[in-house]
């Protein structure tokens, strides 16, 4: 194939086409050799609830959404507001 030093145009076209198809193998699996140090977190998931706090009408409820963290941080800021109203009222 190599012998004389100069390619014939066939084996310059194989050549070519392997040349190719290297190319846009490598191309193709770049993506699957992404690290996995760059995957997003996933989207924590909305709990809603409606306010009941709306006075004078049973359909004005407002619709809240929170993710179940920022849910157990506020049922906790208001357990502590209650226990410190009742503390203050004895």
């Amino acid at each position: 194939m190599f012998s004389s030093g100069i390619l014939s145009s066939y084996e310059r076209a194989i050549a070519m086409r392997l040349f190719v198809a290297c190319v846009a193998s490598a191309l193709v699996l770049t993506p699957a050799f992404a690290s996995s140090d760059e995957a997003k977190e996933p989207k924590a998931e909305k709990i809603c609830r409606a306010n009941k706090q709306a006075t004078g009408t049973r359909l004005a409820k407002k619709k809240i959404c929170k993710t179940a963290e920022e849910w157990a941080t506020e049922d906790q800021r208001n357990a502590n507001d209650l226990r410190n109203v009742q503390r203050m009222t004895q």
